[in-house]
């Protein structure tokens, strides 16, 4: 009441508030995939030592983590590693060329490394990125001269096989240098197991994507190698 007049609005005259807004299923659409300005075309030099920071979007304006997830693959479209950010460095990442294609999705995501980026699927709705929208990365097309001889060091050294379900052999035989450590990082450069440096073979007990370093005094190259 009030202490003059007071006038309750109608019983039929009221706003409804329905809790319930939370359980809408997110609705998958196809993106396109894209860095600064729209660019898909990317050159670094993946060995010379310095960050290779690229950003990664999508047109839909959905973040990556819940319901978005950038799939890094290979120029095969072999699926290597779910990114749920939006910056990754691709320094020491290997020569060979690398894509990043979208994923958008609701549920829970079924990632499927080592198979083709289309196996990935999610327990409700999944689109992935169309065919021809994604960034290609080009691992070598801006290393200086002086970048020659280790881009010549690690085509030398050979992994395989690469995927491997995980066993995997190292060939050293093309190669002159001596390297005095070899060793095994995750994806995120935490060290795994330090290998020796005469060891032709190693198990892998867990799937993912792993960084294998060959380092000596003169510095250091990284092969990458997944485990199916």
């Amino acid at each position: 009441t009030a202490s003059g007049c007071f006038i309750h609005s109608g019983e039929n005259l009221f706003l409804t508030i329905t809790k319930g807004a939370c359980d809408v299923e997110f609705e998958c659409v196809e993106s396109l995939t894209a860095t600064h300005n729209w660019v898909t075309e990317i050159d670094i030099c993946s060995v010379d030592g310095d960050d290779d920071n690229v950003f990664l979007q999508n047109n839909i304006f959905t973040p990556p983590g819940q319901n978005y997830v950038f799939l890094l693959t290979d120029e095969f479209e072999i699926l290597q590693e779910v990114i749920i950010d939006t910056v990754y460095n691709f320094e020491n990442t290997g020569m060979e060329e690398q894509r990043v294609y979208g994923l958008s999705y609701s549920g829970t995501l079924i990632p499927q490394i080592g198979e083709t980026r289309k196996n990935t699927t999610a327990s409700g709705c999944f689109i992935h990125s169309g065919d021809d929208l994604f960034i290609r990365i080009n691992k070598t097309a801006a290393c200086e001269p002086n970048a020659a001889v280790d881009i010549e060091l690690l085509n030398s050294i050979s992994i395989y096989p690469n995927p491997s379900s995980g066993l995997v052999n190292i060939d050293l035989t093309d190669t002159d240098t001596h390297f005095d450590a070899i060793t095994l990082f995750d994806i995120h450069g935490r060290k795994i197991q330090e290998l020796g440096n005469n060891v032709t073979s190693f198990e892998v007990g867990t799937a993912g994507v792993y960084l294998l370093r060959f380092s000596n005094k003169d510095g250091a190259v990284t092969k990458r190698i997944v485990i199916q």
